[in-house]
């Protein structure tokens, strides 16, 4: 049984037996207003994709032992958030209803950002914890919660947690990929236009998640020149779809210029 009024969260209850008295207490709702912007200038980035995902929420361990590369969660001392356990079924018809957002066919809440950058989700609460995933064409796929200071690599997340009648602000800020760019050309050294071009880290489970399972994607001009941006560093594996020659594998380093296919 889920349960919503305007002006206070969600609230999700497991009914396991018929009852004539059901008490639901909900709670005043929360907000985040996010800004994303770019790392090096601090310009506001425009028509990037933000995926936010409700998630039960954990606590990391306070302390780690030496040598251990990822440090444990626990989720004891937080209740059961069925609203995390939804699914699909959050976008598809909470998306619409709730918070105005379309259904995309994603598992995620999906918002744009707007000219300045911006994009506000609520309502929320405290019994879910977000994660946001950004996405631009020219900018790296970045786990915000867990950078060390300026730099990435960081190992335990620390989730967002909205509490109630709570807005919290955050600014995201996006840093410029790499690109693979180059020509796709027949026998002859003559271009093929309009070949799909997909490329992907070949290192991906060293990646942010979401790159083990999407591609950065573009399609060859007339002359079959293409250029594909936002990617990380390192080897990356470029995937070519034409129904003159099916499929083509190539690699490439990040940051290949001119490269000839």
């Amino acid at each position: 049984m889920l349960a919503y009024a305007k002006g206070y969260f969600l609230e999700v209850i497991e009914v396991k037996a018929p009852s004539e008295e059901l008490k639901i207490v909900l709670a005043r709702c929360g907000q985040v207003l996010g800004t994303v912007v770019d790392h090096v200038t601090g310009d506001p980035v425009a028509g990037a994709v933000v995926d936010v995902f409700l998630q039960q929420r954990v606590s990391p361990v306070p302390e780690t032992p030496d040598g251990v590369a990822y440090p444990v969660i626990k989720r004891e001392q937080f209740e059961t958030s069925w609203l995390a356990t939804l699914g699909r079924f959050i976008p598809k018809v909470l998306g619409p209803r709730i918070y105005g957002l379309p259904y995309e066919g994603t598992e995620t809440l999906r918002l744009r950002t707007d000219a300045n950058g911006h994009f506000v989700i609520g309502p929320l609460g405290n019994k879910v914890q977000l994660e946001f995933v950004i996405t631009h064409s020219r900018y790296k796929w970045i786990d915000f919660d867990t950078l060390k200071g300026d730099q990435e690599g960081g190992q335990t997340p620390n989730r967002t947690v909205v509490e109630p009648g709570e807005t919290v602000e955050r600014e995201f800020r996006m840093r410029k990929g790499e690109f693979v760019s180059g020509q796709v050309v027949d026998d002859l050294r003559k271009g093929i236009a309009d070949v799909s071009v997909m490329v992907q880290s070949i290192y991906a489970t060293y990646k942010h998640w979401w790159y083990r399972h999407k591609y950065r994607t573009s399609r060859t001009d007339r002359n079959g020149n293409f250029r594909v941006e936002g990617l990380a560093v390192g080897a990356q594996q470029i995937q070519l779809v034409h129904p003159s020659f099916g499929k083509k594998y190539e690699t490439a380093e990040a940051g290949t210029d001119n490269l000839v296919i």
